[in-house]
């Protein structure tokens, strides 16, 4: 119980400050989102954000990914950068909602930085287009259009992309079949390393990026076996990661934490989900520890302590811009 109380404070303190990490320089995983596709009670759509000492990281913007941040504790408008590890609907389509509300209503006053493979310029000005009623009638005196504006990156390489100091940025490309081109990406604070699959089967480049990293949070596909066979399910289980596979991928690259996140499953209750992915896991061979994301709950490094989201009644209402002149 004293643990779970420590943990609501530093969350309390984190939303707060507006600073996500539990302490300078040291890095911090949130799962804001940790569902797939599919519409579940206990999981929403994938987003994980990164906190660093320069900064929080959004990786990817599902559904309600403005609402499951400020439910994690963490003020959409602490949100620095958005990098994208490819553009399937189900990785983008929180973002219109945190881009457009935290503008007229939160009252963010930079504009978003977005990061993504070759696709996001075409896909971000498609957004302009559908907002573009908020766009031109939303602007006024106290919202000034010039915050609505997005600074868009591509990349179309593999390679380091932000190269700060300590903090390394490097992107890979992974396997996804369909959505494809699709990276990973490998966070580095110093002698401090998360790995992020995205989507994806396992593939070379996880296992060379992924050797010895504090934590590896890979997508995690689960189906009976009955229906993995059907023709139908053949395109969806070669994109994916299944859990023979990120077995092996975690016992190649041995984290000091292997974490699921991004879970896309087939006629399993969500009541036996968790169990039956952590048992197969288990049964496959991997002994490591292993953490099951769970929307709002979190992992600071350095001593990898898994913590809950704030309790929702002690969370004050995000309703209007910080402040209004007299």
């Amino acid at each position: 119980m004293r643990c779970f109380l420590l943990s609501v404070c530093a969350y309390l303190i984190s939303l707060v400050s507006g600073y996500a990490a539990s302490e300078e320089g040291m890095l911090s995983v949130t799962f804001v989102g940790t569902g797939g596709p599919e519409v579940t009670v206990d999981r929403e759509g994938i987003a994980t954000l990164v906190s660093t000492a320069n900064g929080n990281y959004l990786f990817d913007a599902g559904r309600t990914v403005m609402q499951n941040l400020y439910e994690a504790g963490v003020d959409p408008r602490d949100v620095d950068t958005i990098i994208l590890t490819h553009l399937h609907n189900d990785h983008i389509e929180g973002l219109p909602n945190l881009w457009m509300t935290g503008w007229f209503l939160l009252g963010r006053e930079q504009p978003l930085k977005i990061v993504g493979p070759v696709g996001t310029k075409a896909m971000i000005e498609g957004m302009y287009a559908m907002y573009q009623f908020d766009v031109k009638h939303r602007a006024n005196a106290f919202n000034d259009p010039a915050h609505l504006l997005i600074d868009v990156t591509e990349l179309d390489a593999e390679g380091v992309f932000i190269d700060n100091g300590p903090l390394k940025f490097t992107a890979f490309l992974v396997e996804h079949g369909d959505g494809d081109p699709a990276f990973g990406y490998l966070i580095e604070d110093g002698s401090q390393s998360v790995l992020l699959s995205g989507d994806t089967r396992l593939c070379d480049n996880l296992i060379k990026h992924g050797q010895g990293v504090d934590i590896l949070v890979s997508n995690i596909l689960a189906m009976p076996d009955e229906l993995a066979k059907k023709p139908e399910m053949q395109g969806v289980v070669a994109k994916l990661m299944t859990i023979p596979e990120a077995v092996e991928l975690f016992n190649a690259t041995q984290p000091r934490l292997a974490v699921y996140s991004h879970f896309v499953t087939k006629d399993i209750p969500h009541h036996s989900l968790d169990t039956f992915i952590e048992s197969t896991t288990r049964s496959l061979g991997y002994t490591g520890a292993l953490f099951l994301g769970k929307d709002g709950w979190s992992v600071g490094l350095p001593e990898l302590e898994i913590s809950p989201p704030p309790p929702a009644e002690q969370l004050p209402n995000l309703d209007r811009k910080v402040s209004y002149e007299d």
